[in-house]
């Protein structure tokens, strides 16, 4: 999130009450800030090695497919998607 952007948020988190113009914008400021720590975390993802996407790719099904009885059909898209 940009420094602007952090400001912009503090400033309607400040004001008492919001028009609908400035509630949708905080809406999407919050979701913004909320995602942050998921979107770092994909970033870093895409940057290793082709062998570890396999690896966590056929991990996570797995735990999926556990997690649901082992009643699952699971279709894995791109590594880096």
């Amino acid at each position: 999130m940009t420094k602007e952007k952090r400001i912009r948020l503090q400033e309607l988190r400040a004001k008492d009450q919001l028009n609908d113009e400035e509630f949708a914008e905080f809406e999407v400021l919050e979701r913004i800030e909320k995602n942050e720590p998921v979107i770092e975390q994909f970033k870093k993802n895409q940057k290793k090695p082709y062998e570890h996407k396999v690896s966590r790719a056929y991990n996570l099904a797995w735990e999926f497919y556990r997690a649901v009885d082992e009643q699952a059909y699971v279709a894995v898209g791109g590594l880096d998607s």
